[in-house]
């Protein structure tokens, strides 16, 4: 499918075989044959002469290179063109919607680019504009190869030939394609004479006829085969388990060499050898006739770069992190470079320089030829243990032709952590000049990463884009502890969070294969009454020869209608539905769960992939999977002793939690440690990792030794294991889970496709190891679809209402996924296609017990402790059980009988606050109550409410003395609902007061930003400072990334400054005060991307300096209408600025609303396009003669004198300043006079003259 961009370009696409530029590299392997050899002679040792980033920022992973008249295309998640001398961007285009975009190696022709991407697309490029997209909508390998007026190239499905004439074929058209293979095509192609060659996961190297894609022969190989073959006299060579030489003409296998280890590089064919890389870590050249050994060399990791030959020398990188120039002739070492990462990119030769990407996210680019800044370091003391700030010292001798001037070199130090990403980079200056030849002493002041783990530093100097050889050193960042980091306070649960169904009691089927009867029929039995004698539960067991998905849903339906189920445990081999989806195939237990929905397969290939929702939107009932992957008899009896065990009170585990992050997303594993804390106290919830600190692998199974009742893990993740980003042990796979012998009772997994046990097929998953293992797991949350699994603090709301798991999963999916809410989550998904694949696996009737006995009661300021607040216990029929005080510490100590109460606190000055708790053994539940002050308000104020009011509450306060707006687009409204984060404007003729608010405190607070300016209120009950705000950009309702208001300034998300209207007048302040409302601007967002402002509890200390100084001079202006003074107007010049709207310009909030008395002084620019406004701040740039500034005053409601005032700050004496009176034309030396009175209430105009 091919898809045209531009109807017409101006060329005729009628070109020869590709015949590039003897000194162009300009395919991936430099030619249709894939020999990667060039004439081009680079001699060792080689310099670096620049590196660049592959994006702003550089990303993970290593890029393709094609170079051909100084243009050099690389491909990664952007299409770039920069310029090969000098390594700076000229163009740059982003493909795809998907997270795994990106482009493979671009094929360079001419003025064309013919380039494939992993969104499934081939893209035709003529002078960086695009031309044509081909779509296949399946993976595609890493280059397209160009004969004459076709494309050829491979993707998963097969092997493609496109069209290049406007013949029969137009443009981009399919001319043929090979689908009719066993395997998977990964490789990239080979092109000589009339044969394309490629090979296959099947392990097959094949044979096609370019002219009409037919298959002419296949050979078979012991593995795999994943890289491009190369071609070379009628020899085809490739890489599989071993190397392969193959007769081009039949097939026949010509020779093979085991070289003892996986062979994953593309060769490379000169001087009558083969140069291959190996996973054992070395380089070969073998006699390309007889696969004889004539030379290898040792590197010190895994080769996976493909090696290249330029001339006499062989290129090659290692994952020792090191680049390798060898004697191709005779395999010695002539030259190698460490670059501090993996790398893993294949070298590319062209024009005097080697390029080469790694995975730091940079290309590094070489040269023969001495650059201008060479460094030998010497005497250098880095300690090889850090944490926090450290000292350091290094003597840097000048070896290269340039002096370093203090001014324009610096000395720079990144840091790149264990997945070879840079995370950290400082510059410093030299103290002084150094000349060639001399040295100088550096002392330096080291800021680690704030995350622990063993790091590269790399230490350079750089001038511009140009780079000094690099220093390393390896240095391990010791943690800040974080282990136990206690979560103060209560959670705050999400706003209008409530379950529909409350109810406890569940009618629920247990369905087992009828394989299972007798061997399984007595423990079913024992389960059955176990749960009913402890649940208000109802359970019945089915046995049944299901052989089909649609078999277990129609039995679920009757079950549904006949005996209103609410639930099903799925014992042994049940049949598992499939859903196929654009992001993968898996298990779907919703098709179970939304009985009153539909599903289709559309295509009749087995797979479900349309879901249509019934008339509810919401699933009917929850599912749980008891599926052992092999030795399902023994497996099923352990797991059904371990439930009697827990049920008999034999298994007891240990009453703590546990909060393992490796990766927060986005704040989530703070939240749970904060839920987690309201239930367990802050002592009995241990935490490991942060949104700053990854955690070792290792650690999670020693943590896992100790027994919990409840572990969050959080972590990347794949169905055999989760995926820790720090070493040891990297990778925590599923068969060592299933060793541990405690574990957690409940275990709720954050990662992708953890549950999708059709991945696995007999090998255990993850939550088949936790619950058929060696730990005391009998219940698991995981997904079984790349995705997280959402909010967990839904699950523990419905154990806070007394619920068991699967009835809290059932309204958790009933509340977070339902039809409306995903759709709101995924706004770019087709609605029928779209799965939210949460699952539940093991018992489901488990509920964590609270037991403590310790309490603390706060105050309003971050959590100060209340001495005297009196505590009473009632029973559930209201009586009081239990009175005392709290101690000077706000702490207090009680002993209960089992059962369920009302904590009620209280003190003069307070509003009561009341919690209920269930004490159910000898120990009893933490409790943690904070008061709170009460919310006033007073006549004409702009306000806010840490609290959400509806319509109808908002109604009840509305009356004729009071009314309620806001700003929304160009005016104000009246509002409908408050929100706790939004500014009001209120007009009240009396003082009023809301009384039983819960303000926030624990966590930073969110607002939406609509487009232009926002009304924002402080949601807690303290100052908090301004500039902990910061604001979150957000895709399709998910985070993407975060700035603090310096930065959201520069990329134009919003305006950094907040406004405060008081007394009648707009003031700048850096404090939002509780209950006070405030305005704010934000940029223009579109499409599905929106701004979020995070105000996060950061309590007000000392005033801060506003915004940058500035040089140059400006001029004060103070317009006082009777007791009304609006101060808040400069106008100036400086060498920052521009005449236009810049960053020094400060606009100011819209007009105030005409119920108001105010007086709002501004510089009017309607003249400014998209910033047009009133301005505040109007600052100019210093140069040219004579310049004007418009001023206006408008005031409402105001009596008495009207006064302008100003101030000159630092205003040069050659300047003349004159005010204009508009109305009369009076002019006014401002030298010489102070003030000017005019005739107010009425919009007054000013002109302001500067001259020379």
């Amino acid at each position: 499918m091919r898809s045209r961009i531009n109807a017409y370009i101006g060329i005729t696409f009628l070109l020869a075989a590709s015949s590039s530029f003897s000194s162009d590299w300009s395919m991936p392997r430099k030619d249709v044959q894939n020999r990667a050899y060039t004439k081009e002679k680079l001699q060792p040792p080689l310099f670096l002469r620049y590196r660049y980033p592959q994006k702003e920022e550089p990303e993970e992973g290593s890029a393709s290179v094609a170079v051909a008249k100084n243009r050099l295309y690389i491909g990664s998640k952007w299409l770039s063109r920069i310029s090969a001398k000098k390594g700076t961007l000229k163009w740059r285009y982003k493909c795809g919607d998907r997270w795994y975009e990106g482009f493979g190696c671009p094929t360079i022709d001419k003025e064309n680019i013919y380039v494939s991407s992993y969104d499934g697309n081939v893209y035709h490029f003529y002078n960086d504009s695009l031309v044509w997209v081909y779509k296949t909508e399946i993976g595609l390998s890493s280059s397209v190869l160009k004969i004459k007026d076709r494309l050829y190239f491979t993707a998963e499905d097969g092997v493609y030939c496109l069209s290049l004439s406007a013949g029969s074929c137009g443009d981009g058209e399919l001319i043929w394609k090979n689908g009719d293979l066993n395997g998977l095509i990964c490789s990239p192609p080979a092109i000589s004479g009339n044969a394309l060659f490629a090979g296959a996961t099947d392990g097959f190297l094949y044979a096609f006829q370019l002219s009409s894609g037919k298959e002419i022969w296949k050979c078979k190989t012991g593995y795999r085969i994943k890289d491009a073959p190369a071609v070379s006299d009628d020899r085809v060579f490739v890489c599989s388990d071993g190397v392969y030489a193959v007769d081009a003409k039949d097939g026949e296998l010509l020779w093979s060499r085991d070289l003892g280890s996986i062979v994953n590089t593309s060769p490379a064919v000169a001087h009558g050898m083969v140069y291959v890389g190996c996973d054992g870590g070395y380089i070969y050249a073998l006699d390309d006739k007889t696969g004889e050994t004539v030379w290898n060399y040792k590197t010190g990791d895994i080769v996976t770069s493909s090696p290249i030959v330029a001339g006499d020398i062989l290129f090659v990188g290692s994952r020792d992190k090191r680049v390798y120039g060898l004697d191709a002739l005779k395999g010695d070492s002539l030259w190698s470079y460490e670059i501090g990462a993996f790398v893993n990119g294949s070298p590319v030769a062209a024009d005097g320089l080697l390029y080469i990407t790694a995975e730091d996210g940079y290309l590094y680019a070489f040269s023969d030829k001495m650059p201008s800044y060479s460094v030998k370091y010497t005497e250098v003391e880095i300690k090889e243990k850090v944490k926090g700030s450290s000292p350091a010292s290094l003597t840097l001798v000048n070896t290269g032709r340039e002096e370093w001037l203090k001014e324009k070199v610096r000395l720079v130090c990144s840091w790149i952590d264990c997945r070879e990403l840079k995370v950290k980079e400082d510059s410093f200056l030299l103290p002084s000049d150094v000349v060639p030849g001399d040295s100088i002493e550096v002392k330096l002041t080291l800021e680690p990463p704030k995350v622990s783990g063993n790091y590269s530093l790399i230490i350079e100097l750089q001038k511009g884009k140009e780079a000094s050889n690099p220093f390393f050193k390896k240095v391990k960042v010791e943690p800040i502890t974080v282990e136990n980091e206690p979560f103060r306070g209560n959670y705050l649960f999400t706003p209008y969070f409530a379950f529909k169904d409350t109810s406890l009691e569940e009618n629920v089927v247990i369905l087992a294969d009828i394989s299972l009867k007798d061997s399984l029929d007595a423990r079913l039995r024992v389960y059955k009454t176990d749960v009913e004698s402890r649940f208000p539960a109802h359970l019945i067991i089915h046995y049944g020869d299901w052989r089909e998905p649609e078999e277990v849903r129609e039995f679920l339906k009757t079950c549904y209608l006949d005996d209103s189920i609410t639930g099903a445990v799925l014992v042994g081999d049940i049949p598992a539905p499939v859903f196929k989806a654009s992001y993968g195939k898996f298990v779907a237990s919703l098709y179970y769960e939304d009985l009153e929905g539909s599903f289709v397969d559309s295509t009749g290939d087995g797979y479900l992939d349309h879901h249509f929702w019934g008339e509810k939107g919401e699933p009917q009932i929850w599912v749980s999977w008891i599926r052992p992957p092999v030795d399902k008899i023994r497996n099923l009896k352990r797991f059904f002793n371990k439930c009697h065990m827990y049920y008999m009170e034999r298994l007891i585990p240990p009453h703590r939690t546990l909060v393992w992050c490796d990766n927060d997303f986005g704040g989530s594993a703070l939240i749970t440690g904060k839920v987690l804390a309201s239930f367990y106290g802050n002592e009995n919830v241990e935490t490991v990792g942060s949104r700053w600190i990854y955690a070792p692998g290792e650690d999670y199974l020693k943590k896992l030794r100790k027994g919990y009742e409840v572990v969050e893990i959080f972590t990347h993740a794949s169905s055999l294991f989760h995926q820790a980003n720090k070493d040891p042990d990297r990778n925590i796979y599923s068969w060592r889970i299933r060793e541990v012998p405690q574990g957690g009772l409940m275990v709720l997994i954050w990662g992708c496709s953890a549950g999708n046990f059709i991945e696995v097929s007999n090998e255990y998953s993850l939550p088949a190891a936790y619950l058929f293992g060696n730990s005391m797991s009998q219940c698991v949350l995981a997904v079984t679809r790349p995705m997280g699994t959402g909010d967990h603090e839904y699950i523990y709301t419905g154990f806070e209402k007394g619920m068991t798991f699967g009835k809290s999963y059932l309204e958790y999916k009933r509340e977070a996924y339902n039809r409306d809410q995903i759709h709101k989550i995924w706004t770019k998904e087709e609605p029928t296609t779209l799965i939210v694949s949460i699952t539940l696996f093991g018992n489901p009737f488990i509920a964590p017990l609270r037991i403590r006995g310790k309490g603390v009661v706060t105050g309003p300021y971050w959590y100060e402790p209340i001495e005297g607040a009196r505590i009473e216990f009632l029973s559930e029929e209201g009586d009081s059980v239990l009175a005392l005080f709290t101690g000077e510490d706000g702490t207090f100590d009680y002993a209960l009988t089992p059962g369920t109460y009302n904590v009620r606190a209280s003190k003069n000055g307070y509003e009561p606050r009341e919690e209920e708790i269930t004490v159910t053994s000898d120990e009893r539940p933490g409790i943690s109550l904070a008061l709170r002050e009460e919310i006033t308000t007073t006549p004409q104020r702009v306000f806010s409410i840490p609290m959400y009011l509806e319509e109808e509450e908002v109604a009840s306060l509305v009356s004729d003395s009071i009314s309620v707006r806001t700003w929304k687009g160009d005016k104000y409204e009246k509002v409908e609902r408050l929100e706790p984060g939004r500014g009001y404007l209120i007009d009240t003729l009396i003082e009023w007061k809301l009384d039983g608010v819960e303000p926030p405190d624990d966590m930073p607070f969110t607002v939406l930003l609509n487009n232009g300016w926002n009304m924002i209120g402080n949601p807690f009950d303290f100052p908090v400072n301004w500039n902990s705000a910061y604001c979150e950009w957000v895709d399709w309702s998910v985070f993407t990334r975060e700035n603090d208001l310096k930065a959201a300034q520069e990329n134009r998300w919003m305006e950094p400054w907040l406004w405060e209207f008081e007394d009648g007048s707009y003031k700048l302040t850096d404090r939002l005060l509780p209950w006070r409302g405030y305005f704010i601007k934000a940029a223009k967002s579109w499409g599905y991307y929106t701004h979020t402002l995070k105000i996060p509890p950061v309590p007000y200390g000392k005033r801060e300096e506003r915004g940058e100084k500035r040089d140059g001079w400006c001029i004060q202006f103070i317009c006082r209408a009777g007791e009304i003074e609006d101060s808040e107007n400069f106008m100036g010049v400086s060498s920052k600025a521009n005449n236009g709207f810049d960053f020094l310009d400060i606009e100011k909030s819209p007009l105030p609303d005409t119920s108001f008395a105010f007086v709002y002084s501004f510089f009017p620019h309607p003249e400014w396009g998209h910033e047009e406004g009133n301005y505040a701040h109007d600052i100019r740039e210093g140069s040219g003669g004579r310049k004007v500034w418009s001023f206006i005053i408008k005031a409402n409601k105001v009596e008495g004198e009207y006064v302008l005032k100003w101030k000159l700050h630092s205003l040069p004496r050659r300047y003349k300043i004159t005010l204009v009176d508009l109305d009369n034309d009076k002019r006014i030396d401002m030298r010489k006079e102070k003030d000017h009175e005019f005739e107010g209430n009425k919009t007054k105009k000013f002109w302001i003259l500067l001259e020379l």
